[in-house]
Order: structure tokens, then sequence, then C-alpha cells
């Protein structure tokens, strides 16, 4: 750009007012400082760096659920995008005071609760899996609730709020299911004895099955695509005991024993606490403006350890030492790094890199078109 400038300039003969006007003004974007003129303040910059982390970060802000952002560096995201993420009225955690080291203020670009588990590009998104369950038989509410996936013999029990427990006398023969079922076919396609889930379940129903530790993507979806309680209490912050209790008891005696049974919900949030551990991970992003040679590079080990890793440690130390004071429940979450870095092109909007520090920080290749065009859209 700066050399298409010079050339415009060289090789333009007649310049009158409204040339230099234009001039001017691109000239102050290229080369230009924050100057406080007659007319107000004439902003330009001086590295594309500062832009580069604008775009990252207003391209993150905007495609990351506002409540799963513990911290935000504000000062290169238009406030009408950040909001009010930093105030420690709207925070899971105040972090006003969080990076404050011998009275100097540190700025870590963001720091976000990230899923645990990293989608593979051979499954299929959430809108397009679809999920087939058949019925199982029907439970002493009078009602189906009990379903099995398709392809495994995997209960799974889905519950409607709303549901009402019939009198026993109920003609099962001329009816081939109550609420859960006969709800869930209003909105999807159905057989006499299964069901097609190809979306997300409506809000009011929520599903349960036991959990097993070696949680892969796949299994993520049906969670996420069947409203399991354990997603559904991430996604409304139900962290602690009494929270979950409160939550789930409120929907209902007749939902509860649909879906949990024999098992009472402190048992159920005993399981929840595992799973919220191993589900999710704190991640500190700090933008850069290298490519993934630079990093790979072994002569540039010492200036990379130097200007980045050593603040990456500082964050996560200063992260934990906070949480730990304040009992925090995502104390026991790990932490771990992630560098977001410019590549062009590329098919999918975030690539993993190589493996980098044994990957306890992870380069992230960030598609620059694609950001740009969401910045356009923003500005």
């Amino acid at each position: 750009m700066k050399d298409a400038l010079e050339e415009i300039d060289n090789y333009t003969p007649i310049k009158d007012v409204d040339y230099w006007d234009f001039y001017d003004a691109i000239e102050n974007f290229l080369y230009g400082e924050i100057n406080n003129s007659s007319e107000g303040f004439v902003w330009g910059f001086d590295n594309f760096h500062s832009i580069w982390e604008s775009m990252c970060l207003t391209f993150l802000v905007k495609n990351t659920p506002k409540n799963r952002i513990i911290y935000l560096d504000e000062r290169y995201v238009a406030s009408k995008i950040a909001g009010k993420i930093n105030d420690k009225n709207n925070q899971i955690i105040d972090t006003s005071d969080l990076f404050k080291v011998k009275g100097s203020q540190l700025f870590p670009d963001a720091v976000i609760i990230s899923d645990n588990i990293n989608k593979s590009d051979s499954i299929s998104s959430l809108d397009e899996q679809e999920i087939i369950l058949r019925i199982n038989n029907w439970n002493d509410y009078n009602y189906y609730t009990t379903f099995t996936f398709e392809n495994e013999y995997k209960e799974v029990k889905i519950a409607y709020i709303n549901q009402l427990q019939l009198p026993m006398n109920f003609d099962k023969c001329n009816y081939k299911g109550y609420h859960t079922y006969s709800e869930l076919a209003k909105f999807f396609e159905h057989s006499e004895n299964s069901i097609l889930i190809d979306s997300c379940l409506p809000d009011n129903f929520y599903s349960y099955w036991e959990i097993t530790d070696n949680l892969d993507d796949y299994q993520i979806n049906m969670m996420e695509k069947l409203n399991h309680v354990f997603v559904v209490a991430l996604e409304k912050k139900l962290y602690s005991t009494s929270d979950f209790y409160e939550y789930f008891s409120n929907l209902g005696g007749v939902f509860i024993a649909s879906l949990f049974r024999d098992l009472s919900l402190e048992q159920i949030y005993k399981f929840f606490i595992p799973f919220w551990q191993n589900y999710r991970t704190l991640k500190i992003i700090d933008v850069k403006y290298s490519n993934f040679d630079y990093y790979l590079n072994r002569e540039n080990k010492e200036e990379i350890k130097t200007r980045s890793i050593r603040k990456q440690f500082v964050y996560e130390y200063l992260i934990q030492k906070h949480l730990t004071n304040i009992n925090s429940y995502l104390k026991n979450l790990s932490i771990n790094s992630e560098f977001f870095l410019p590549v062009y092109p590329q098919e999918s909007t975030l690539k993993d890199g190589p493996e980098y520090m044994d990957d306890y920080v992870k380069l992230r290749g960030i598609n620059i078109m694609t950001v740009i065009d969401s910045y356009i859209q923003t500005t």
C-alpha cells in the first residue's frame, strides 16, 4: 500500500485540493500517529500488528459465547463489540486487578473457557449430524422416556419439562407415547417406533445418559444436540451444588424422576464435576504477526522465549494464584496457551499448526481473509 501511494504520487501530473485531501488521509492511515489537530484526533498506525490484533480479537468476540470470555484486551476492540466483557458485574471472575505485577499492568489478548476436545474434520457439523433414536419401552409414568441409539445399545433418557403423570388406566394400546415422544414428533421426522434427530432439541427437552471418561467429538456433538443436562449446566453456569440443585429441582418432580430415576441430584452433580473438568480448559490467547516457520526455527528460540513464552507463564501463574485464592470452581481446569498466526489461503477459518513446545503452546493458523471479511462487516 505504501508503494502504491508513492507510485500514484509520482505519476499524478495534476494535484488539486481533493487530491491532497485524499493523499493526506491515506498517508496518515499508513504512516501517521495519533495527532491532536484543530479538527480533532487524526488516527494512523506505524505497523500492522495492532490492526491484525484488532481484527482477530473482534472475530474472537463475535464467535465466542460471552459467558466463556474470562478476560479481553479491549484496547483494540470497538466498544460496541466488546460490550462490558471486563465489567466485574458481568464476569465469571473479577479480573480487574488480575494481571498487575508490582504496579504494572499486563495485557494478555484474551482468556477464554474453551472446549477441551478438538472437532475432527471427519465429523459432520452439529447441524448436519443425524441421530436415530428408537423407542425402548414405556415407563411407570405412562409415557416414553427411554430410547436407544440406533447404532449402539446405549440407553438415553429424554424428558419434556411439561410432562404430566397419567393415570394408570390410560389406554396405551391406542396411543404410542405421551409427551416426550409425541412432542418430539412435532419437530422431527418419525415412524412408529423411531425418531430422526437432525437438529438440536428444543429448549424444553433435556436428556441424560452416563458419560464415560474417553469422550470424543462425536459424543460431544450428541450431548450438545440432545441437550444433555451436563451441557445445559455448563451453558447456564450451574457450577455449585446449590445452583445445580435449584435449577433442575424447579423443573418438576415428574421430570426429575423420569430423567434421573434412582439417582439424586447430588449424585448427578458429582458425575458432572469430572465431566466439567475434562471437557473444558482455560486458554490464554495471544495474537501474533509471524508465520509458523518463525516459531519452528531453532535460531529464534531465545528471542521467542524472551518476547513471548515467558509472558505466557506469567499469565498462567497469575491466573492459577488468583483462582486458588478465591477458591473458584475454575481452579482445577487445565490452562494452556494458543498463538493466533495469520495464514493465507486455507479452507477452514482456524487450523492447527505443527506441534510446538509439547503442545503446551498451540500454534493456530487463522485465515486472514475470513477475519478481514468479518472485521469489515463489523465496522
